[in-house]
């Protein structure tokens, strides 16, 4: 059973003798799932197949790997790709630990540089 908002009903749970009340974790994320399902068109464009979830540090890790190799073979596409999934995945962790404001403006800005740096490149 939901609440009005959409959230399960938290049920009562018994641990070593203290009554709790726990909520599942499952809580629907908009902006967090419009953010995977880009992360996925880029992976799926780029050729790029993820071992880890997306938003983890893992995830960071096999990314910025992946960049680095793209850079090294002259792949300006994987590489190109691989950077924008690195700030969506940014994104994603700043969205899980901070607000969404926040997740928000710093793709905002990473947008605005990728802009001014072709405008200069021409």
């Amino acid at each position: 059973m939901l609440l009005p908002c959409g959230l399960p009903l938290p049920h009562l749970q018994q641990d070593e003798g203290e009554e709790r009340w726990r909520v599942a974790l499952q809580v629907r994320s908009p902006f967090g799932d419009k953010i995977k399902d880009m992360m996925k068109s880029i992976e799926d464009f780029s050729g790029l197949c993820p071992t880890n979830d997306h938003g983890s540090q893992s995830y960071e890790q096999w990314v910025v790997q992946k960049e680095k190799t793209a850079a090294k073979e002259g792949n300006r596409k994987q590489h190109v790709c691989a950077l924008h999934l690195k700030k969506y995945n940014d994104a994603l962790q700043i969205y899980d630990t901070i607000r969404m404001n926040d997740a928000l403006t710093h793709l905002t800005k990473f947008y605005d540089e990728e802009t001014k740096r072709a405008i200069f490149a021409e």
